[in-house]
């Protein structure tokens, strides 16, 4: 009974994508997404201070996997080697991060200068502007109806926060990858790469030569976590400039605050000012600058001390605020390791 009960649920199921696919029309309710407010701080009260979590549709969910698996290897094949963010085989951290070292070691060896930018991106993927999202899908190759078909799942998108109080009004949602959705990632890495094509053909033969017959390096990201290599600083503050003009055309923007300036050069200036104003703080050679969950600096692995120094910091905040469970006894130790 219940194996036919399952039978006959997937094959409305297949009924209903088969029909989704072949008009265009999704169910209205997945175009609702909730929204729980999660508090980032004890006292939160600007809505700085929540995290929101989305939450949508189950169904929608599963019909997401099987847009993604017509979209995937398409999306994939015009992602370059530099961008390793939810690609399949190139998912390691430490890949980038081995790489960033071993530039930095090469440059203290040689003694040639190095500039390097690490951007923080300002709520990158609430920002992706909808015509640039099309826009690069069929510049990558997506087929037209695929295009078409996610046109129809993003128009008429609203929200709803819920919470102890009830649900608020609906609001539309008119910008921006969908939260929650497994197609996001890959769309957004999508619009970065259509964004990042035009300023690599704008900016031409910048970056670093690593003197093994390939391109100049000039970034190196993981999804929206970017660094940017430059061989001057003015090299760097050219590229910087043209980069922010790029990103902004598809509704990216970046924090200047948090993005800071990496150099081995001896005694470099606090600010690197660029041309359209910006003014971005200059790290000293000795400084730590967080990437990818670790710290590196500009004296490569010579001073790798920093990086075990940060986590052996962030394993005691850890350990502190889990104590309270870790050390009492009447739990196994078993369910206080997991």
């Amino acid at each position: 009974m219940e194996h036919g009960l399952a039978r006959e649920f997937l094959d409305a199921l297949v009924r209903l994508y088969n029909d989704v696919f072949y008009t265009g029309e999704p169910p209205v309710s997945w175009s609702k997404t909730l929204f729980t407010m999660l508090p980032k701080k004890a006292r939160a009260k600007q809505t700085t201070d929540f995290r929101p979590i989305a939450n949508v549709r189950l169904l929608y969910k599963t019909f997401a996997y099987l847009l993604l698996g017509r979209l995937e290897h398409v999306l994939d094949a015009e992602q370059l080697e530099e961008q390793h963010g939810f690609r399949a085989g190139r998912r390691r951290l430490e890949e980038h991060l081995l790489s960033a070292n071993i530039l930095w070691d090469k440059a203290e060896t040689t003694g040639f200068p190095v500039w390097s930018i690490s951007l923080d991106m300002s709520k990158a993927f609430d920002r992706v502007r909808c015509p640039a999202l099309w826009a690069a899908l069929f510049e990558q190759g997506v087929p037209e109806h695929l295009i078409w078909f996610l046109q129809r799942v993003y128009y008429g998108q609203h929200g709803e926060i819920v919470g102890d109080f009830g649900p608020t009004d609906q609001f539309p949602i008119t910008g921006s990858v969908r939260q929650g959705c497994v197609l996001s990632p890959r769309l957004f890495c999508a619009v970065l790469e259509f964004a990042m094509r035009k300023w690599r053909n704008a900016v031409g033969q910048a970056g670093v030569d690593l003197m093994d017959g390939g391109p100049n390096l000039l970034d190196l990201r993981f999804a929206d976590d970017i660094l940017i290599f430059a061989r001057s600083r003015h090299e760097l503050a050219h590229l910087i400039d043209s980069l922010m003009i790029h990103l902004e055309r598809v509704g990216l923007l970046f924090n200047a605050e948090k993005t800071v300036v990496i150099t081995n050069e001896a005694q470099p200036p606090p600010f690197l000012a660029t041309e359209s104003g910006l003014k971005l703080t200059i790290l000293q050679r000795n400084v730590g600058q967080k990437w990818l969950g670790c710290m590196f600096t500009a004296a490569g692995t010579q001073l790798q001390h920093i990086d075990l120094e940060y986590h052996l910091q962030q394993a005691s905040k850890s350990f502190h605020a889990n104590r309270w469970i870790l050390l009492d006894r009447s739990v196994s130790i078993s369910k206080r390791l997991k």
